[in-house]
């Protein structure tokens, strides 16, 4: 998990920043570990833990930097029968108007045997 504290990030207006992307790249595969590793496929409780990754990812990338909005889409599936090997088994794709010399976006995909989870996490400046 990302630590509790945030760093100080807040003097970064580039999300190219190596630091800034950085953090955001270990804080949403630190969430996604922390909601789904180890866990079965529930359906039952899938969009609650989905839900609770996206607030997470917005929350400690608020903390840690707020000069940007964030907007984060999780999308989790169940791994079922389906593709060959090294396929991708699902594709995310969303589009955004920004400044490409501040905003950017960050794509993390995880998988384990239940499951397979893709975050997308833009970050415009404000």
């Amino acid at each position: 998990m990302p630590p509790s504290a945030a760093p100080n990030l807040q003097s970064i207006y580039s999300f190219h920043s190596p630091a800034l992307n950085d953090y955001a790249h270990s804080t949403i595969e630190a969430s996604i570990t922390t909601l789904f590793d180890g866990k079965r496929y529930d359906p039952t409780t899938i969009a609650d833990q989905t839900t609770q990754l996206n607030k997470k990812v917005v929350e400690l990338l608020a903390r840690a930097c707020g000069n940007f909005k964030y907007v984060s889409t999780a999308i989790v599936t169940e791994n079922v029968g389906g593709g060959k090997e090294g396929e991708r088994d699902f594709v995310v794709d969303t589009c955004c108007c920004w400044s490409a010399e501040t905003d950017d976006v960050v794509d993390v995909v995880w998988k384990s045997e239940e499951m397979s989870v893709a975050v997308q996490l833009f970050a415009t400046l404000i």
